[in-house]
C-alpha cells in the first residue's frame, strides 16, 4: 500500500472506487437480473392495465352528471316502460359489480378491488335513487293534476239542472269525459 490510498495499480491516476452505475453496468448477473426485473414489472404493468379495462365500461358512472343525464332521459319524453327499462339497467350493472372479484392476483401482485367495487356500487345506486326520484316527484305531478281535474269535473256534473245552458254545459263535461277515456 501507498500514499494517497493508491493500493499500487494504475500507475499513479485516479483510484477512486467505482460508482454504483459502473459497478451495475460492470457486473453481467446484475444486468441479467435488472432485464429481468424491468420486462416482469412491465409485464405486470401491461397485465394490470388490461384488468382494468374491464372498469372503463362504468367510467359513466364518476365521469357523467347525473343531473345531465337525467335531463336528457327526461327531455325525450320517457313512458312508463323506457323509465322501467332504464332503471333495470341500472339494477343490471349494480348486479355486474357486484359479481366481480374483490380480489385479482396478476404476477406477485394481489389487487385488492373490494372498495372501488363497494364505491361502484354505491354510485349506481344513486344514479337509480335519483331517477327513482324524479320519477316519483313526476307521477306525483301528474296524479294531483288529475286528481284536481276529477274534482273539477265532478263539480261540474253537481250542478243543478236549472235550465238549457246547464244541461248543456253537463252534456260537454260529460263528451269531455268520454273523450280522456278512450
Amino acid at each position: 500500500g501507498g500514499e494517497g490510498g493508491s493500493d499500487g495499480e494504475g500507475g499513479g491516476h485516479d483510484s477512486s472506487p467505482p460508482n454504483l452505475h459502473e459497478r451495475i453496468a460492470n457486473d453481467k448477473e446484475i444486468l441479467k437480473v435488472l432485464l429481468l426485473l424491468t420486462g416482469s414489472i412491465q409485464n405486470t404493468r401491461d397485465e394490470v392495465a388490461k384488468y382494468l379495462v374491464k372498469f372503463d365500461e362504468l367510467a359513466w358512472l364518476w365521469r357523467d352528471s347525473i343531473k345531465e343525464s337525467y335531463e336528457k332521459f327526461a327531455a325525450e319524453k320517457p313512458s312508463l316502460d323506457e323509465f322501467e327499462r332504464h332503471l333495470k339497467g341500472f339494477v343490471d350493472v349494480e348486479t355486474r359489480i357486484q359479481s366481480m372479484e374483490g380480489e385479482t392476483t396478476i404476477g406477485v401482485l394481489l389487487l385488492n378491488t373490494s372498495g372501488l367495487l363497494n364505491q361502484l356500487t354505491e354510485l349506481v345506486r344513486r344514479w337509480n335513487l335519483q331517477y327513482l326520484n324524479e320519477l316519483h316527484h313526476e307521477a306525483k305531478q301528474k296524479l294531483e293534476g288529475l286528481t284536481d281535474q276529477i274534482r273539477q269535473m265532478s263539480k261540474r256534473l253537481k250542478r243543478q239542472v236549472v235550465d238549457i245552458d246547464v244541461l248543456r254545459h253537463i252534456m260537454d263535461t260529460l263528451n269531455y269525459i268520454r273523450e280522456k277515456e278512450s
